[in-house]
C-alpha cells in the first residue's frame, strides 16, 4: 500500500461550533443553524447564507442519493459520519492509504472569506478564533497523528492576523489558509506594507501558508452560459495567476522563508509556465523596471512554492521539470473528484514505473517535511 498524505481536504462544521464557544451577546447573530416552515437554514448576523452542496459532496448521503444542485443543508443523520466526525473519517481514509490530512473549512469559505463580510467585526473576529479553536480542540484534536492542524485569521486587519498566527503556532498549528488574491474581496493587494506585520509572523513561525484556488472568490466563467464544469476546468489558471502575483509582489524579497501551497491547483501547468516566465523576463526586463526580480522565477518556484494533484498523469511524466519535491498529493475528500474510497488502484496506476524514493516523495514524504509532520 502507498502512504499517502493529503494536502486537501474539506470538513463539515458543527451546527453548533459557533454557539457553544461565543458569548452570549453573540448567540442570536453568530452562525448558527435553524429551522422554520421553508426548512433548514445557515444565518449569519440577519441574513441567511448559503452553503451549496452541489456534485462536489458526492458520496456523502446515507442513502447515496445524487445531491444535484441542492442549496439547503442536509441534516447530520442524512450524511455519512466521514462527512462531518474526525474519528470516522480517519478510520475510513487510512484504510484507503492515507497517513495524514489538512482540512480546509466550508461554512466559512476555504480561507475564511465569509466573516469579511460581517457588518460587526468584533463578531467576525470571535468568529475566526471559535473555527480556530474547533480544529484545535475537536477535529484535530480526535485524531491528533493524522490531521494537520490549519487556521484562520481576520483578513480585515493584519495585526490581529499576525497575533492570531503566532497564538496558533504556538497551539501546534503548521498552516494558515489565505486566499489567492485579496484584490477581488475588496482588500489591499498582496504588494502593499498592510500585510507585513502578518507575513512576517507567518515566517517568524515557519507557518505554511495554503492557499485554494478560487478563495478570491474569482472563477473562469467565459461565457454566462457555460457550465460549472469549465470553471473547474480553468482552476489551474487561479494557481498560475496566483503564483505569478506573489513572484512579483514584495513578499519574497522581504520574507523569503514563507512557503506557500497552491492547493487544488494542480500541477503540469507548472513547467510551461516557469519556461515562459523565465523566458520573458530575459526579454522583458530590458524595458520594464517592474518586472526585475532577484532570482528566476523557477527559482522562486524551486524555494518557495508546492503544487498539489489528485491523479493528473501529465505532472508524474514531468515531475522531473516541476521538482520532485515541490509535488504533493491530494484526495481533496469529500468533493467529486476525491478518489476515496478507491484511493489505492489509482495511485498504483499513476506512479507505475515511477522510483520508489520518487513515489514516496510526492506521495507522503514532501508533505510531511513541509509541515514539520512525523
Amino acid at each position: 500500500m502507498i502512504k499517502l498524505f493529503s494536502t486537501d481536504d474539506h470538513l463539515l462544521e458543527p451546527p453548533e461550533l459557533w454557539q457553544t464557544r461565543l458569548p452570549a451577546k453573540y448567540q442570536d447573530v453568530c452562525p448558527r443553524l435553524i429551522e422554520d416552515e421553508d426548512g433548514l437554514k445557515w444565518l449569519v448576523e440577519d441574513r441567511q447564507v448559503s452553503m451549496p452542496l452541489r456534485n462536489e459532496f458526492v458520496g456523502g448521503r446515507q442513502d447515496d442519493a445524487p445531491m444535484g444542485m441542492q442549496e439547503q443543508p442536509l441534516r447530520r443523520e442524512d450524511l455519512l459520519p466521514e462527512y462531518y466526525d474526525a474519528s470516522a473519517r480517519a478510520e475510513v481514509l487510512r484504510k484507503d492509504g492515507l497517513i495524514g490530512s489538512i482540512c480546509f473549512p466550508t461554512l466559512p469559505k476555504f480561507s475564511g472569506t465569509l466573516f469579511l463580510d460581517f457588518k460587526d467585526k468584533e463578531l467576525a473576529g470571535e468568529c475566526v478564533g471559535a473555527w480556530n479553536d474547533f480544529v484545535f480542540d475537536e477535529w484535530c484534536a480526535a485524531e491528533p497523528s493524522f490531521y494537520v492542524p490549519m487556521t484562520l485569521v481576520s483578513l480585515w486587519d493584519p495585526e490581529r492576523a499576525a497575533q492570531e498566527i503566532r497564538t496558533n503556532a504556538a497551539r501546534g498549528g503548521r498552516a494558515v489558509s489565505l486566499p489567492e488574491n485579496p484584490v477581488p474581496l475588496g482588500l489591499p493587494s498582496f504588494f502593499s506594507e498592510s500585510w507585513d506585520p502578518m507575513w512576517r509572523a507567518i515566517e517568524e513561525t515557519d507557518t505554511v501558508v495554503c492557499m485554494h484556488v478560487a478563495t478570491s472568490g474569482q472563477l473562469t466563467f467565459p461565457s454566462p452560459e457555460i457550465p460549472w464544469s469549465a470553471a473547474i476546468i480553468l482552476v489551474q489558471a487561479n494557481a498560475a495567476s496566483c503564483f505569478i502575483n506573489l513572484l512579483f509582489s514584495p513578499i519574497l524579497r522581504k520574507f523569503p522563508k514563507i512557503q506557500f501551497v497552491l492547493s487544488e491547483g494542480g500541477i503540469s501547468w507548472v513547467p510551461a509556465l516557469l519556461e515562459r516566465a523565465d523566458r520573458m523576463l530575459e526579454i522583458h526586463t530590458r524595458w520594464d523596471d517592474g518586472a526585475r526580480i532577484e532570482h528566476t522565477p523557477t527559482e522562486i518556484f524551486q524555494r518557495n512554492f508546492t503544487a498539489c494533484m489528485v491523479v493528473e498523469p501529465v505532472a508524474v511524466e514531468l515531475r522531473h521539470r516541476v521538482g520532485i519535491d515541490r509535488i504533493t498529493f491530494e484526495t481533496d475528500f469529500p468533493h467529486a473528484e476525491t478518489t476515496y474510497p478507491n484511493t489505492q488502484p489509482q495511485v498504483e496506476k499513476l506512479f507505475a514505473g515511477v522510483p520508489q524514493d520518487e513515489v514516496e516523495a510526492m506521495a507522503s514524504g514532501n508533505a510531511m517535511r513541509l509541515f514539520r509532520w512525523t
